[in-house]
């Protein structure tokens, strides 16, 4: 409710306030339990798993409406997941990064082979600021990861940067996750010229000695 209200009072003081180009923030998890892979910005987007997903989908349909009746350009970014400095605790590479580092055990929801399009925050945010430049109707773009990564293997690169081995307890799949979230990016790259440039390991490098820097400071 908060995401449809919240977001309906700055679309309409965008409209009055003559903005020329509005962009906004999606979700890869829009798609939902799409049977296309990679995710494309064409699928219809019937299964969400989540209210959350919802609510973000209602606000690209809401930004359309708008666009359709005001004639305004309005770009919408479905963000896949995106890792560097400053993640959320509650996140899943901080989480695992905490306790594989104080050596107690990783909680994975079903067998650890959900798959995700991981996105470095640098690389998202020249994305972002690429697609300011690019009023053009109504557009949905996907800013992610092309190359799909499971949590397992995330798990393995954190062990080898950390060199140590984590303790993993499985427990049963919850329903809302989606098992497969990885983006078809070629749009962006069409229409933004945008290609993800640091890769999954590398990103979890820098998230990781940005994390030990802050362990020292504080």
């Amino acid at each position: 409710k908060g995401n449809l209200t919240g977001t309906t009072l700055l679309f309409e003081y965008a409209v009055k306030s003559n903005v020329k180009h509005i962009i906004f923030a999606s979700s890869g998890l829009v798609y939902g339990l799409t049977g296309k892979l990679p995710m494309k910005e064409n699928d219809p987007c019937l299964y969400p798993t989540s209210s959350y997903a919802v609510t973000i989908r209602a606000t690209e349909l809401l930004a359309y409406s708008f666009f359709h009746l005001y004639k305004v350009p309005f770009t919408g970014l479905r963000f896949f997941p995106v890792i560097g400095p400053k993640m959320r605790e509650n996140l899943f590479l901080p989480y695992i990064v905490r306790k594989i580092s104080q050596g107690l055990p990783v909680t994975i929801y079903g067998d650890g082979l959900t798959v995700r399009g991981y996105v470095y925050i640098d690389d998202l945010i020249e994305g972002i600021v690429g697609s300011i430049t690019k009023p053009d109707g109504f557009q949905l773009i996907n800013l992610g990861g092309e190359i799909p990564l499971s949590l397992l293997d995330l798990i393995k690169i954190v062990e080898k940067v950390l060199a140590k081995k984590a303790k993993i307890n499985f427990k049963p799949q919850r329903k809302e996750e989606v098992i497969q979230l990885y983006p078809d990016i070629s749009k962006a790259k069409k229409f933004l010229r945008w290609t993800p440039k640091v890769s999954i390991e590398e990103g979890i490098k820098r998230y990781i000695s940005w994390n030990n820097s802050v362990d020292n400071i504080y």
